[in-house]
């Protein structure tokens, strides 16, 4: 099977959640401090009304005053929230040291080490926590992200996969196992995620669409694309019509094409091929199909599309059979 170098990279994909992006972050954040954990404590009451209210500020100096214990976990999370990373290291810490919530702590100890630019002991702390409670969801994700981040794939399938037999609902546990897949050339086991992924986010779609490509899913893959994203992303778009090309369904590929045909472009590629014998492009024009091969790249080979197929050098093509006779014609040249 052939390789594919794919342009995905860690840090693009997460934020400084290290897994989750900056938006799920928040508001798993958020919905943790929000719980309805019970106290007399008024402090802690007008802490946590300002906390609802979305006064992060006001809520750090109520938390500060409050007595009660579980009080400096709910500043510390407020001031991670604030962005004063320090002191809410500060804070965190010391719940650690006091037994306030240690998993929890730990595992946002770990967060934003990984945020100050220390993943060694962003890892340290992930273990820590891991080692209280083995099945904590948010430290395991977060382990086998460094070990993405720090290219050890294997250890990083292990954590995902144990993700994924905790909670077997989660999106997020599927589209980076389906990272990992295709860092370590597993794109059969990659195109089986097809249909769990979220496939909303534009670098996953283009990605997946990459694996149809791989594994020949061609006419499966574009199938799979939203509307909104194919009008909306290039890259979305632009492999879903090498797809419908490679899947023969070249009327619908020279359609999308032309309507993403500007004056400034000239044409858009339909297919392609970077084989060293047989490389080739296959493009579109506003008024006429061509064919470069990659030895004469300066020659362009007129072709006419038909409904029983595609004329090129005097040879009709039928469609379903189009992108392996572009190699052999080129290969030919």
């Amino acid at each position: 099977m052939k390789k594919l170098s794919f342009l995905i990279l860690f840090l693009a994909l997460v934020s400084a959640g290290c897994g989750t992006t900056e938006k799920q972050q928040h508001e798993a954040e958020l919905k943790f401090l929000e719980q309805n954990v019970e106290s007399t404590d008024e402090n802690f009451v007008a802490g946590k009304k300002a906390l609802e209210e979305g006064n992060l500020a006001a809520a750090v100096l109520f938390f500060q005053k409050s007595s009660f214990s579980l009080a400096k976990f709910y500043e510390a999370a407020s001031l991670n929230e604030l962005g004063k990373k320090d002191e809410a290291e500060a804070a965190f810490k010391e719940c650690v040291e006091k037994d306030i919530l240690k998993t929890e702590s730990l595992y946002n100890l770990a967060m934003i080490s990984f945020d100050l630019g220390h993943p060694d002991e962003a890892k340290n702390y992930a273990e820590e926590a891991l080692k209280i409670e083995p099945n904590h969801l948010a430290s395991l994700f977060f382990s086998g992200n460094l070990s993405y981040n720090a290219g050890d794939m294997e250890t990083a399938l292990k954590y995902y996969e144990k993700c994924i037999k905790l909670d077997p609902r989660s999106k997020d546990f599927k589209d980076a196992l389906f990272l990992v897949y295709l860092q370590l050339d597993r794109y059969e086991d990659a195109w089986k995620l097809a249909s769990k992924l979220t496939l909303d986010d534009p670098v996953i779609l283009t990605s997946l669409l990459q694996v149809a490509e791989i594994t020949g899913k061609y006419l499966d893959g574009a199938s799979l694309v939203p509307s909104e994203l194919l009008a909306k992303n290039k890259d979305v778009r632009c492999m879903t019509i090498i797809l419908l090309t490679k899947g023969g369904n070249l009327k619908k590929a020279i359609e999308l094409a032309k309507a993403d045909l500007k004056p400034e472009s000239g044409y858009v590629v339909l297919d392609r091929s970077a084989d060293r014998e047989k490389g080739y492009v296959f493009a579109v024009t506003a008024d006429s199909l061509f064919l470069t091969c990659a030895r004469e790249r300066e020659i362009q080979i007129p072709a006419e599309f038909t409904e029983s197929g595609v004329k090129i050098s005097e040879q009709l093509i039928p469609a379903s059979e189009l992108s392996a006779k572009l190699g052999e014609i080129c290969a030919g040249k």
